[in-house]
């Protein structure tokens, strides 16, 4: 099974913004996936092929945690690798929110690791809005992104963690959550 925990964007007005960008890379002349804006999140673990059993592992992990509502400003914009070869456009936030997700990261990757579940190496938060399949026309992206490069889009409080499954279809992915951690609260969702 493919699954990811995540930190879901839920702000209604942040996600206009979002789609306003996205509107802009679909008049592009080169093949790209713009991510739906009810998938729009921060992936803190990547499970490519999991088994059941360290499902259960994880959600036990995951419901041990002592964490804190954060608090995150989404106020940049990016690509990944870079401007000559660009695969991925994403949203960024403000160091302090980086740092705050970066925290939780490192919390949960070394419990999985204690757990023998893989660890990651490199942990970059970000919110990705589209993904280039084949960048022809990177001036556009270039443009687009120089555009919104200071737009601040807005902030808003997080307090869950979810694990979701990952079906991949010809349409995109479709996402499921496994289970929630409510942040500040020891009742967890099961689901």
């Amino acid at each position: 099974m493919r699954a990811f925990l995540s930190l879901d964007l839920e702000n209604i007005e942040i996600k206009k913004e979002i789609e306003k960008i996205q509107y802009e890379l679909s008049k592009i002349k080169t093949k790209i996936k713009l991510v739906e804006t009810s998938n729009l999140h921060f992936t803190l673990k990547f499970f490519p092929h999991i088994e059941f059993e360290d499902i259960n592992k994880i959600i036990r992990i995951v419901d041990n945690l002592h964490l804190e509502e954060i608090e995150i400003k989404y106020n940049k914009i990016g690509v990944f690798p870079n401007y000559n070869k660009i695969s991925v456009i994403w949203i960024g936030i403000d160091q302090e929110s980086t740092n705050q997700i970066s925290n939780i990261y490192n919390l949960i990757n070394n419990k999985l690791k204690d757990s023998d579940i893989q660890k990651d190496q490199r942990f970059v938060p970000h919110l990705t809005i589209a993904r280039v399949k084949n960048c022809e026309d990177k001036k556009y992206i270039q443009k687009v992104i120089e555009k919104y490069k200071n737009i601040i889009f807005g902030q808003e409080k997080i307090n869950k963690i979810k694990l979701k499954k990952s079906i991949l279809t010809p349409n995109g992915p479709i996402y499921s959550n496994l289970h929630v951690l409510n942040m500040n609260v020891r009742k967890n969702e099961g689901i």
